[in-house]
Formats: structure tokens, C-alpha cells, sequence
């Protein structure tokens, strides 16, 4: 756990900033330590389809393949966000295979959930 908490780097955003753009490739995973953002429509911003509130995270699913994100994430409040990325998170699974299993496992069982 500490050589993945090592890896982590921090952004901060502000009210209206968008952390993530709809079509956008992304490779990182991002955990909320402080603040809320909203998941919005890719076609129309003032659609606020999900809140996302402290230690929610988004992003999972790139650490595994990298892919092109499907919504929008912009911060609602001040935010403090933990940031980390594929190679780094690649890196810690390959000094710690049974670690990198059980993350994995854990990813997949969020985006089960979240597409069932």
C-alpha cells in the first residue's frame, strides 16, 4: 500500500474547472480527498448526472487499458485530488503482483456495478 500511496500526486481544481473532458483519452485514476465534482453529459453540461463526493474515485477503468472517457467531470467546490497514473500504477503492480490482482479485482467489480 505505501509503494501505490507513493505514487500519488495532488491536483486541485476550482469551482466550474473541468477535470476531464467527454472524448478525452485519460490514463490515471483520480480519488477525491477534498471537495465534490459532477459527472455531466457529454452533449449537455448542465445535465449533472452523478455527484461524486470525498473518497469517491473515476478514472479506474484507465489504469487497466487507458481509455477515452465518456462523460465529462468538473469540480463543483474547491477540490483536492489525488492523481495517479497508468505507468505508475503499472510500476507498483509489477513489484507487487498479488497487490496489482487485488486492485484489479476491485476495478472490475466497480465497473460491473456501474455498467449492470
Amino acid at each position: 500500500i505505501k509503494s501505490l500511496v507513493n505514487q500519488f500526486h495532488v491536483e486541485i481544481y476550482l469551482p466550474g474547472d473541468n477535470i476531464i473532458l467527454a472524448g478525452e483519452f485519460i490514463n490515471k485514476l483520480y480519488v477525491i480527498v477534498r471537495g465534490r465534482c459532477e459527472i455531466v453529459d457529454a452533449k449537455d453540461d448542465t445535465i449533472v448526472i452523478k455527484l461524486l463526493k470525498e473518497n469517491d474515485f473515476f478514472g479506474e477503468t484507465s489504469l487497466l487499458h487507458g481509455s477515452t472517457c465518456e462523460r465529462t467531470v468538473r469540480s463543483a467546490t474547491y477540490c483536492v485530488i489525488n492523481v495517479l497514473t497508468r505507468n505508475s500504477f503499472n510500476s507498483v503492480r509489477k513489484n507487487h503482483p498479488e497487490f496489482g490482482q487485488s486492485l484489479d479485482a476491485t476495478i472490475m467489480k466497480k465497473f460491473v456495478n456501474t455498467t449492470s
